[in-house]
């Protein structure tokens, strides 16, 4: 091989790779996928989804929704979900897509059933660090 060849080669290879990495950069989505953590200001949701509150400290009584932390007025844990595409997710509940999960079962059947419950005592009375709208419902 020649040295103008070798010299020709190489500087073919470095800007197919420069090629393959402006591809790269502009194909990559700019959107947040489903599934992923939604930051604000950073990449909004992509196409067809919507940042919502997905987290576990939420009980259902009589079909509605009720947090043990006020964690849904928080920016924190929201991640971008397909609600409304008729499938209840894994990412998706009750509360945070009533569209896709309205045919979940409560947890509970009455306040009452809550208020006597494991979940009351556990996250209400034992750890008190719980302040959310169920723990309220059993102190009136």
């Amino acid at each position: 091989m020649k040295k103008g060849s070798l010299g020709t080669l190489l500087i073919t290879i470095f800007i197919v790779i420069i090629i393959i990495i402006i591809i790269i950069i502009i194909l990559r989505p700019n959107c947040t996928k489903e599934g992923n953590l939604f930051l604000n200001n950073k990449k909004p949701c992509c196409s067809g989804l919507t940042p919502k509150s997905v987290h576990i400290n939420f009980v259902t009584i009589e079909g509605k929704c009720y947090d043990f932390i006020d964690m849904y007025s928080m920016d924190l844990n929201k991640f971008c979900i397909a609600c409304g595409d008729g499938k209840c997710s894994k990412l998706e509940n009750k509360c945070n897509c009533e569209k896709d999960c309205s045919n979940q079962p409560s947890d509970y059947e009455s306040i009452e059933k809550f208020c006597s419950s494991q979940d009351y005592s556990k996250y209400c009375e034992e750890t008190n660090q719980y302040s959310g709208k169920a723990c309220e419902l059993c102190q009136n």
